[in-house]
């Protein structure tokens, strides 16, 4: 009777054991299109700092799927972002800075590929007033073909609020 009670505890452990291995990746550091992700990330950058959106989508698939991880509404396909971004330009010019630049290749995961990722810090600047809001940000990219295929964007807002002058309260118990 007591083997009955330990038969649930082994098909857990297997199952979790099972999931587990199911979940490892590789990461490496070799890169088969490294010169051309290079270039056409920063030729995405400078396009975005001239506020260019022509020039921008030059190095957008058509396919590209665009998640903004702050939540907002910015998940967005690539025409549907061109005119997210027209509208913005008309108000702010984008500046970036501090930026920092990795590569990983991932194997054997669902995020499969040549990811690119990079930190920096958008300074944005308001056409009208010249008022700079600086906000760090996070973008992590796949390059296909020498066309951004896959982007992630995080923005920490909290400069952004702070600057404005709203205030920060802890929450009420």
């Amino acid at each position: 009777m007591k083997w009955l009670k330990r038969i649930p505890l082994f098909i857990t452990a297997l199952f979790v054991i099972t999931i587990g291995r199911a979940q490892q990746s590789t990461l490496a550091l070799e890169f088969d299109n490294d010169k051309i992700v290079k270039e056409t990330l920063k030729k995405y950058a400078k396009a975005l700092e001239n506020a260019n959106m022509e020039g921008k989508n030059d190095f957008i698939s058509i396919d590209v799927m665009a998640n903004n991880l702050n939540g907002g509404f910015e998940s967005l396909k690539a025409l549907p972002r061109k005119i997210y971004r027209t509208n913005s330009f008309t108000n702010t010019k984008p500046s970036l800075s501090n930026n920092i630049f990795s590569r990983e290749n991932v194997e054997n995961n669902r995020n499969y590929g040549e990811w690119s990722i990079i930190w920096g810090r958008n300074l944005i600047i308001n056409n009208k007033t010249n008022k700079v809001l600086p906000i760090p940000y996070h973008n992590t990219t796949t390059v296909i073909n020498a066309k951004i295929g896959t982007m992630h964007s995080y923005l920490d807002y909290l400069d952004d609020i702070i600057i404005q002058g709203y205030p920060l309260a802890p929450p009420i118990k």
